[in-house]
């Protein structure tokens, strides 16, 4: 089973601090700027995308997005939320087996 990938769309600054600490965390992250970047990134089911931009969802049908509007964000929560939208997405792809 590989690892969960996670992520950073146009928040250059949040992937820095997870990419020093990546040897520590349970998954995969990678940084994007743009959108068409994103869709190349983003072949496997098992990414979560973060960013912080508001309209980013409207025209897309991303899933598996989680917006940090409300910052600054303690770091431990936000390692929380991060693992938790895994858990629920590795859930609901077993649904499916």
């Amino acid at each position: 089973m590989s690892k969960s990938q996670v992520t950073i769309l146009n928040f250059k600054a949040l992937y820095n601090i997870l990419f020093e600490i990546k040897d520590t965390l349970k998954f995969k992250i990678s940084n994007c700027d743009d959108k068409v970047q994103l869709n190349k990134e983003q072949k496997e089911n098992n990414t979560i995308i973060i960013t912080n931009t508001q309209n980013f969802n409207e025209n897309n049908n991303y899933k598996n997005v989680i917006f940090l509007n409300d910052l600054p964000i303690k770091f431990i929560d936000l390692i929380d939320i991060i693992n938790t939208n895994l858990l629920k997405q590795k859930y609901k792809c077993n649904q499916t087996v």
